[in-house]
């Protein structure tokens, strides 16, 4: 008088007839209404995950997770990506437009925390969601193009300056510089050694450097551990 359901089962609608029968040739029925068998929704047993490079302009990628649907539904996925301050979800907030399995970083998720919802949907009505863990967006350090430039009149007693050079950083995040000026017997950097005490953009030429050569180091600090450096060339120190 029981019956379990099957997958074959699934979306139909079931009826029972009941026989009586007397022992005396009677067998009459009884049919029951029919019962609707309702939707499963799909269910998730692996959570997505997220790969790629987690820099700004790189691409991140999600898998849908592992599903499975008693119903044998086919399924299809769709996607979300939210964007958080940190790994408890503060802030979370879904980031427009980014509802494809991939999604290419940018300025403004710089130093927060991405996941992506994943929504598995059976066609039935079910549309059970998964979600990723976080993935930090690691700093990336200011980058380079053109090196300091040293100028001045390159004479003991005299000072000489330095640029900045020529910066960008993907991250938007502000810049603050230090200088570091050295010291070599020529060219090719023999001798090479930091002078004590030179840590501003200018310095004023003394008598251990007459006959020397000379650059600075400029190093830009983005504030989040980014700490690159770039050199100008050597400068002569004329007689």
């Amino acid at each position: 008088a029981s019956y379990t359901l099957t997958t074959s089962d699934a979306h139909k609608y079931l009826r029972v007839v009941v026989t009586a029968n007397d022992g005396k040739g009677g067998t009459p029925t009884a049919t029951s209404a029919y019962t609707a068998i309702a939707n499963s929704a799909p269910t998730n047993s692996v959570a997505p995950t997220v790969s790629g490079t987690a820099t700004v302009g790189n691409v991140l990628s999600t898998t849908n997770g592992s599903w499975s649907d008693v119903d044998g539904d086919n399924r299809s996925y769709s996607y979300q990506w939210y964007r958080a301050d940190d790994t408890a979800g503060s802030g979370d907030t879904a980031i427009s437009n980014a509802t494809s399995a991939s999604y290419t970083l940018t300025t403004s998720d710089a130093h927060k925390y991405l996941r992506v919802v994943v929504t598995a949907n059976d066609g039935k009505g079910g549309t059970p969601t998964a979600t990723s863990a976080y993935t930090a967006i690691a700093n990336s350090a200011p980058t380079n193009s053109v090196a300091p430039t040293v100028s001045g009149t390159a004479t003991v007693g005299n000072a000489l300056s330095t640029t900045n050079g020529s910066w960008s950083d993907v991250d938007g995040d502000n810049r603050s510089y230090s200088y570091q000026w050295y010291r070599a017997d020529d060219t090719a950097g023999s001798g090479d050694t930091a002078i004590s005490n030179a840590t501003s953009a200018s310095y004023t030429l003394t008598t251990s450097d007459a006959h020397k050569y000379l650059r600075v180091v400029v190093t830009a600090n983005d504030g989040k551990g980014g700490t690159p450096t770039a050199t100008s060339t050597y400068t002569a120190i004329a007689n």
